[in-house]
């Protein structure tokens, strides 16, 4: 144990934390900047900008900002636009390849044929049903014996 008295060891304490003070006030005050000599971290405060900031021919920061957004919107508008014909450029596109168009082709050239014979079809029926239109088209009684039982050579 400790001989000495508790108040001599507390004064002792006491300059201990004052020289580790001392000393850290001491650092913080020697750090300066070698290029300015200012302290370090103490900014300046109240004084004008080191440089110009937006275009000071258009009225300030204010107008600087009214008119960086303004461009912005200009361009978002811009890009919307072209979405947008793109989009109704996609809808009215042709999207069928050569084998499709082909298909289709060949789809369409059967329906015709369908439908012309149908039309062919109904017109003999309708020919052969009143007797006076094959007199008026020089068709004959046989080819309307030859149509019902079912032969095609009229």
């Amino acid at each position: 144990m400790c001989c000495r008295p508790p108040l001599l060891s507390l004064s002792v304490y006491c300059l201990q934390l004052q020289n580790k003070l001392q000393e850290a006030r001491g650092t913080l005050t020697a750090a300066v900047d070698p290029t300015t000599g200012k302290k370090l971290f103490h900014p300046e405060t109240g004084r004008a900008p080191n440089f110009a900031r937006g275009n000071a021919k258009a009225g300030g920061v204010g107008e600087y900002l009214y008119n960086l957004k303004q461009q912005q919107d200009d361009k978002a508008r811009a890009v919307k636009e072209e979405q947008e014909r793109k989009r109704v450029e996609d809808m009215q596109c042709d999207k069928q390849n050569a084998s499709s168009k082909s298909m289709v082709r060949a789809l369409q050239t059967k329906r015709f044929r369908q439908v012309r014979a149908a039309e062919s079809c109904n017109a003999l029926l309708h020919s052969l049903i009143t007797p006076e239109l094959p007199a008026k088209h020089g068709a004959s009684v046989v080819c309307f014996w030859v149509v019902v039982s079912g032969s095609r050579a009229c």
